[in-house]
């Protein structure tokens, strides 16, 4: 059982040493790269809106398809782009399962002796279909956009500077933080040989949490200290590069999408 754990702590903890830290994607030459930070910024917000907006389902598979079409056009791969997400929207999917039967209804079919009903089907199915669109572009932004231009635009729109400042300190340290535990649970599996044995697991585990912990406590001493020394301890925003026609045009289809796919629902709705 205790390896199945430190396993499991393994493979997220690399899975977020990876997302924090890739950020070759935003270094390429594609379509949303070459657009500006402030202009992604707000058309992905509209289209968020949008997505958490909608309840047609044919809709809401146009939306997901233009995330992907984006995708392909900023030179991202799509096994890359699917694999940075698709966990969120099939937990959701797990979360929001027991709506199926307790939706009252018709009935769609029986699932081990539950009736699972037509609205219950229908609701999960959108649930499912709107966090897909949502995070599919909070994903494609993030790939597209080094974090520090992204914190930068959210600055220029309202945030607040000290919650930009510690944004960016808080994603500097994770960095550091993932990577220091996926080093140590690498070099606890490189060492560990006894893999049966409860009692040593169990002194093992509370070791490579204690030794985590002091560790974190004095790196995160270290950032703090490296940074005042460099004179790094305010924040100052950068300038982002100048919009262009290329910009205000996207962002002018953008916001005509987001007023076509919801003028469409609006009637139907109505």
């Amino acid at each position: 059982m205790s390896e199945i754990f430190f396993k499991t702590i393994k493979e997220i903890s690399g899975l977020f040493k990876r997302f924090f830290t890739s950020e070759e994607s935003a270094h390429k030459n594609g379509f949303l790269q070459r657009r500006n930070a402030h202009v992604k910024l707000i058309a992905f917000l509209l289209l968020i809106i949008l997505s958490i907006s909608l309840s047609e389902l044919y809709l809401l598979v146009s939306v997901f398809l233009t995330s992907v079409i984006l995708a392909y056009a900023s030179k991202i791969k799509l096994k890359e782009f699917f694999s940075r997400f698709l966990f969120i929207p099939i937990f959701s999917l797990i979360v929001v399962s027991p709506q199926l039967f307790l939706i009252q209804g018709s009935s769609l079919f029986s699932l081990f002796g539950l009736e699972i009903t037509v609205g219950g089907f229908i609701y999960v199915i959108r649930f499912f279909m709107r966090v897909l669109c949502s995070i599919s572009f909070i994903t494609l932004l993030l790939m597209t956009t080094c974090f520090k231009d992204l914190v930068n635009s959210l600055s220029s729109i309202g945030l607040p500077r000290t919650a930009a400042f510690i944004l960016l300190i808080t994603y500097r340290y994770l960095v550091l933080f993932f990577s220091e535990l996926h080093k140590m649970l690498v070099a606890r599996e490189s060492r560990f040989l006894n893999k049966n044995n409860f009692r040593f697991n169990w002194k093992s585990t509370r070791n490579l949490f204690g030794s985590f912990l002091i560790r974190s406590l004095e790196r995160g001493e270290n950032v703090s200290l490296a940074m005042k020394a460099r004179g790094g301890d305010k924040y100052s925003r950068t300038q982002n590069s100048v919009m262009n026609e290329k910009d205000i045009l996207f962002l002018a289809i953008s916001l005509s999408f987001t007023i076509l796919i919801g003028g469409i629902e609006w009637q139907i709705i109505i």
